[in-house]
């Protein structure tokens, strides 16, 4: 009898404790390479916050470089290569636990090679890159090749998917048996061969073997547009007697209190650019989190652009990369445009107004050799003037 108070006592306490306030306080915090975490958001007043230090984080939401999704996704706005480093959503309301952490890196080009693939194959081409180890430094590299991605379109024979072909660094041993300087390799499950982490000397010494390339290999494919579809609803309860009554009869599309709301379509993102001739630019595309589809780009002058025109569309100005952003080597004055980012199923994703503007390149070489031709004729007259004085 005792021991089934004892066991009463426990679930009564276990049901009706207090509810752990500190649960979900996440917030974010950024590391660039070599440095300590540092916070980046702040989603959980503090009590000893005042009311202005609150209005003023309020009122400046809008001129951060970031902002929040409405499931606490770190969304960053301007791209640049101080964003490079260490992300991580972290508890520290008397926790100290990390939820996640990423690595972000930023290139501005890339070295892809475009490959044809064929429907229905799946086997990997042999491509030009070379698998082995570093023994003094326990490291081994390898050839990887990623899943397909989703059909570009839906429905459409315009529809595409890609996969890339590149080379990984991991290490070749336990954690216990690595180097102290290199035992941060394993808290990836890959490392790219060319990715700042793996250390210089290493990523010189595969470059010379050519694995800084990634192969990107494209087949055409179809996939049926599928949405959703919404259902009549009836809900029943079931009583003491064991009879089943219908409560409520709720047509397609609407809801109760308590029911899991559909998921909000992302806003669009939307940017106005001003670029100037012979720069380079990317665009990316924002991702759907929750669904896992395609994407597709398309230009207001020249229509749908795909990864088997894209080349002759541009004459090599333009390629996309293995995540299907759109990256420009360089913008020409023909490269004015809007450009349009959809998902599979036509969900718009993103605008980009690119406006491109002469270069004044050759203004600038004049204005240099005109300030040199100044500070050289300054130079001579007070040289004369200096030894006229000495004598």
């Amino acid at each position: 009898m005792l021991k089934k108070n004892k066991i009463f006592q426990k679930f009564l306490r276990s049901s009706f404790s207090m509810p752990d306030e500190n649960r979900w306080k996440f917030d974010w915090e950024f590391a660039m390479m070599g440095r300590m975490f540092v916070p980046l958001s702040s989603m959980h007043f503090d009590a000893s916050e005042s009311i202005s230090d609150r209005i003023h984080r309020f009122t400046s939401k809008d001129e951060a470089e970031f902002k929040l999704g409405d499931r606490y996704e770190l969304v960053l706005k301007n791209v640049d290569g101080n964003s490079t480093g260490h992300y991580r959503c972290m508890n520290r309301h008397g926790r100290n636990v990390i939820s996640n952490m990423y690595f972000l890196e930023v290139s501005n080009e890339k070295n892809i090679v475009p490959l044809n693939g064929s429907i229905g194959v799946e086997k990997v081409p042999s491509v030009a890159l070379k698998s082995g180890k570093l023994e003094k430094l326990n490291l081994k590299y390898s050839v990887k090749a990623s899943d397909w991605s989703k059909c570009s379109y839906c429905s459409s024979d315009r529809g595409e998917q890609t996969r890339h072909i590149k080379c990984y660094v991991e290490p070749s041993t336990k954690t216990t048996s690595q180097k102290l300087e290199l035992r941060y390799l394993s808290l990836y499950d890959k490392v790219p061969c060319t990715s700042t982490l793996v250390p210089l000397p290493v990523r010189k010494e595969l470059k010379k073997l050519g694995n800084d390339k990634i192969f990107l290999e494209t087949r055409p494919c179809f996939e049926e547009c599928t949405g959703a579809e919404e259902l009549n609803r009836i809900v029943n309860s079931s009583q003491d007697l064991g009879d089943i009554r219908t409560l409520d009869y709720l047509p397609g599309g609407e809801f109760v209190f308590g029911n899991v709301l559909p998921r909000l379509l992302p806003p669009v993102v939307r940017r106005v650019q001003l670029v100037l001739s012979n720069d380079p630019q990317v665009l990316s595309c924002q991702k759907l989190i929750d669904l896992n589809a395609g994407v597709h780009w398309y230009s207001l002058k020249n229509g749908p652009i795909q990864h088997s025109t894209i080349h002759e569309m541009y004459q090599e100005r333009a390629y996309f990369d293995e995540d299907t952003n759109l990256v420009f080597r360089q913008f020409t004055m023909e490269d004015d445009d809007e450009y349009f980012c959809y998902s599979s199923n036509n969900i718009l994703l993103g605008t980009f107004h690119m406006r491109v503007v002469e270069s004044d390149q050759h203004h600038q070489v004049i204005e240099v050799v005109r300030i040199f031709v100044k500070f050289s004729a300054f130079v001579f007259i007070f040289a004369l003037v200096a030894s006229h004085l000495y004598r």
